[in-house]
């Protein structure tokens, strides 16, 4: 339940960067709480400690009222909102340690500066700077103390990744080779697996498959009840549901199927060794998937009621004149042998043993060779992406098992590379090159993120904050 508490530390820092709305709300009876002592610690960071009354002030500060609390108390709110007490604190620590600081002229700025407290004239209005204050709630001194918290965040991840920047080479060397056209060969490779399989095929395959091919076979006897069924109308009276009623009562102390079907007269259908079979929404088929031996049940079905009772459950092979069960036996073997297939010409390919003449062998006929221009590595209007992320890292005039998303499968061969020239002023590649710079960051983020993982260490006091939860149940 606590993984993600514990995992904080994971998430990017970057979510501890959000405009806070305060929303005030009243904790009331919360006292006992409160309590002084270690029964105050929900975790410690170092020697920091991180309390209950943090953790409200928190929840208070970013708008969670009271009945979300509890509707979302089962889904890990108060596990969640904590790492995010403890990601502020830590960041905290790491302004601290770091010597950081605003200063109030900088402050000021700031806040002049604020296009929501401009007038028409763009300058500084003080009459819309106290009428945001009032309309938040907030005082002056508050509204400050956000602010320059902010600003420092802001400051700790500029000194991270302020001013970095991946270097243009690196970027247009990459952006070619994702971006390059590649002219592929490919053969679909249907043809070249085995789909007839004697009666000797299949019956090796059952016998060397036994255990996972035993199905359940069932015995059960049922009766649909109707209004005219159980009273002299056909419509839905109360004495109909009265009927019924009795019939649930009887279930209840023990009745059977037979002594129920006496009772009311009732036209009962018997099944012997019944397994599911292919016609869809049958009532036999939803029998069999709530069988239970030994069980009499009765169903609601809106329009009538299901009475049925299981008498026996055994389990064995069925026979090849159970067509589904032959059925799925051969798409068994045809998946078998297309895995045998596709990993022995693998390991060809793989071992340098498979070349331009094996490949017309697969075609069967040098017409049955299809060709397609790739346009990118995100190009997936024909393969697989995962496919076509693949066929980018290979050579000119290498093989590949690829697939497309109808799971169909191919050996493709990489015929021709079609290189483009980018410049830097060209749109699509200044947006590659902006997203280049985005990645680079967000990984030195992450890179951050772990070395204040490694350098404070973090308590979670579970029975502590199982107890603020319970208040809240």
């Amino acid at each position: 339940m606590l993984n993600k508490l514990r995992n904080f530390s994971k998430s990017r820092l970057s979510s501890v960067l959000v405009f806070i709305i305060i929303i005030p709300f009243v904790m009331w009876g919360m006292g006992g709480v409160f309590n002084s002592g270690n029964t105050n610690i929900l975790a410690k960071i170092n020697n920091e400690n991180v309390s209950t009354e943090e953790l409200i002030d928190y929840i208070n500060s970013i708008g969670l009222d009271l009945s979300s609390l509890k509707e979302k108390i089962d889904d890990n709110v108060f596990e969640e909102t904590l790492a995010q007490v403890i990601s502020k604190k830590m960041l905290e620590m790491e302004i601290s340690s770091l010597n950081l600081e605003i200063s109030d002229e900088s402050l000021v700025n700031k806040i002049k500066k604020n296009k929501n407290f401009l007038d028409d004239s763009n300058q500084f209005s003080r009459i819309k700077y106290e009428k945001f204050l009032l309309e938040n709630n907030m005082s002056a001194v508050s509204f400050e103390k956000k602010l320059k918290e902010k600003e420092l965040q802001k400051k700790v991840f500029y000194y991270i990744g302020g001013g970095i920047k991946s270097p243009n080479f690196l970027v247009k060397k990459d952006f070619t080779e994702n971006n390059k056209k590649i002219v592929v060969d490919y053969v679909n490779l249907e043809s070249n697996y085995k789909k007839d399989f004697t009666e000797i095929d299949i019956k090796k395959f059952i016998d060397n498959n036994k255990e996972s091919l035993e199905r359940e076979y069932i015995d059960f006897s049922y009766a649909v009840l109707k209004p005219e069924d159980l009273t002299s109308s056909n419509e839905f009276s109360d004495l109909f549901f009265e009927k019924i009623d009795e019939i649930e009562n009887l279930i209840l102390n023990g009745s059977n199927i037979i002594s129920i079907k006496n009772t009311y007269n009732l036209n009962l259908t018997k099944k012997i060794n019944f397994i599911d079979n292919e016609i869809e929404n049958s009532l036999e088929n939803e029998i069999y998937a709530k069988r239970n031996e030994n069980n009499i049940q009765l169903l609601d079905k809106n329009d009538y009621y299901l009475l049925f009772e299981v008498k026996k459950i055994e389990k064995k092979i069925p026979t090849l004149e159970n067509e589904k069960f032959k059925k799925e036996i051969l798409n068994n073997l045809i998946l078998e042998e297309k895995y045998e297939f596709n990993k022995n010409l693998l390991t060809k390919i793989q071992n340098n043993k498979f070349n331009r003449i094996d490949f017309l062998k697969l075609a069967k006929d040098e017409n049955k060779i299809n060709e397609i221009k790739i346009n990118s590595i995100r190009d997936n209007n024909f393969f697989n992406i995962d496919s076509v992320k693949i066929l980018y890292t290979i050579p000119l005039n290498n093989f590949l098992i690829m697939t497309d998303d109808n799971q169909n499968i191919y050996i493709s061969m990489v015929k021709k590379f079609e290189i483009q020239n980018m410049s830097s002023d060209n749109e699509v590649y200044s947006n590659y090159l902006k997203n280049s710079n985005l990645i680079l960051v967000n990984n030195l983020y992450t890179a951050y993120d772990s070395y204040l993982s490694r350098k404070y260490e973090v308590k979670i006091y579970n029975n502590n904050l199982e107890k603020v939860k319970n208040y809240f149940k």
